[in-house]
C-alpha cells in the first residue's frame, strides 16, 4: 500500500470541507479502508481473518460487500455532517 504524506489527514479534510463529499468513489474509499485496516492492524499485532488478509480485490464477495456499504454509508455521514466535522 502507497505511504500516506504526512499532512495526509489535513488534505482529507480540506477536501470533504471544500467539496461535496458524494463525488467520492465509494470503491476507492472502501479498497483505502480495508488496505489501511489491514495495515494497522499488522502494526499492531491485531490478527484479522485469514480470509481478508488479502488486497480488496481478492477478498470474498460478502466482505467487499460490507466494506463497500460502510464506505457509502461513511460517505452519507459525511455529507449530511459537513459543518459539525
Amino acid at each position: 500500500m502507497m505511504e500516506l504524506p504526512q499532512n495526509a489527514e489535513q488534505q482529507i479534510k480540506d477536501r470533504l470541507m471544500s467539496e461535496d463529499i458524494k463525488g467520492v468513489d465509494t470503491h476507492k474509499l472502501a479498497e483505502f479502508m480495508h488496505d489501511t485496516y489491514e495495515e494497522q492492524s499488522k502494526k499492531t499485532g491485531w490478527k484479522t481473518q485469514k480470509k481478508c488478509r488479502v488486497k480488496f480485490e481478492n477478498l470474498p464477495e460478502e466482505n467487499k460487500r460490507v466494506m463497500l456499504k460502510t464506505a457509502a454509508l461513511i460517505i452519507q455521514w459525511i455529507s449530511n455532517n459537513q459543518e459539525d466535522i
